[in-house]
């Protein structure tokens, strides 16, 4: 009985440890890039030592990065996916995704993406850091893309918008760290969500891209447009 009793929690316990440093290190990933931190700095922040950090990650800090990737990919398409439930519509989406990194920068201005990060200090010696980075920037892509499309909006033209916004968020919270300026990412937000809701009657023909694709809104599907 006692031993039973035991291995749930030693199970328990060990998976706490492993996920509390993931945590730890997608917290020092997003503030000094993985090039800029140390292995001692991540146990420090996740309150236990190498010894059992290399344990959890006989890897190194290539294995953890891989898990920090993961884990900041799944936090950001679960925050996605929240917005996109709480909100009307999906412009309002947009609006509040980039509100919310507005908001992180203003608690901390040294606060960034991990999985950008990772681009930057490892795509190139690691082609599974390329990768995971990749599927993540696609796995947010997608879901804004399908929210579009449940809107009404073309399955290419949402793609387009979509990437468009996964763009300009890494590309605004780059801004705003580099000018400590997080309203940048709000103005960026905001800038989108209008384009969003506007983009239909700002083409050419009333709904036409014009270039022979057809209109960039299915407006048999069309739910209402945002009222502003």
């Amino acid at each position: 009985m006692t031993g039973r009793a035991k291995a749930p929690t030693q199970d328990r316990r060990r998976r706490d440890t492993r996920d509390r440093l993931v945590n730890a290190a997608v917290e020092v990933f997003r503030r000094r890039g993985p090039g800029g931190a140390g292995l001692a700095e991540v146990c420090k922040r996740g309150n236990t030592t190498k010894g059992v950090l290399s344990h959890h990650f006989p890897g190194g800090k290539a294995e953890l990065l891989t898990a920090a990737i993961k884990q900041s990919s799944g936090e950001v398409s679960a925050l996605l996916e929240d917005l996109i439930e709480q909100s009307p519509t999906v412009p309002k989406t947009i609006r509040a995704f980039f509100d919310t990194y507005a908001d992180l920068l203003d608690a901390d201005p040294n606060s960034g993406c991990p999985v950008a990060a990772a681009v930057v200090d490892s795509s190139a010696e690691d082609p599974e850091v390329r990768q995971l980075a990749a599927e993540a920037f696609f796995e947010w892509t997608r879901t804004i893309a399908d929210a579009l499309v449940e809107q009404g909006w073309r399955r290419e033209a949402a793609r387009q918008m979509a990437t468009t916004t996964v763009a300009a968020a890494e590309g605004a919270i780059l801004l705003a760290r580099a000018g400590d300026d997080p309203d940048l990412v709000r103005q960026t937000g905001r800038w989108l969500a209008r384009i969003a809701s506007k983009v239909n009657a700002t083409i050419p023909g009333h709904g036409s891209s014009g270039n022979g694709e057809g209109p960039l809104v299915d407006r048999s599907q069309r739910k209402p447009a945002e009222t502003r």
